[in-house]
C-alpha cells in the first residue's frame, strides 16, 4: 500500500487500523498513532517473499499484531 494515495487521512478520521494488500510484502507499521498491516500472502509461493499471515488482537489494552512466516518463523511483531 502506499500511504500517500489513501483517499482519506486515517488520524482525522479516528482510524486506529489500516488492513493492505496487494504487494504481498509482510509489514508492520505504526505512523502518527495509526497502525498499518499488510498480512504478506499466505498463497503459494512467488517474488522470493515469505509466505506468512497476520494475526490482529484488539483487548482492552490496545492492539497487538504479529505476523507468522508459515514456514515456522516470526517474521515481525507489534503492539
Amino acid at each position: 500500500m502506499i500511504i500517500q494515495e489513501l483517499r482519506l487521512d486515517p488520524v482525522l478520521c479516528g482510524v486506529d487500523v489500516v488492513v493492505s494488500g496487494h504487494s504481498h510484502r509482510p509489514r508492520i507499521d505504526n505512523i502518527d498513532g495509526v497502525l498499518y498491516l499488510n498480512p504478506g500472502s499466505a498463497g503459494r509461493w512467488r517474488f522470493k517473499l515469505p509466505i506468512t499471515l497476520a494475526i490482529l488482537e484488539v483487548t482492552a489494552r490496545g492492539l497487538r499484531s504479529l505476523i507468522h512466516d508459515l514456514a515456522g518463523e516470526e517474521v515481525g511483531t507489534r503492539s
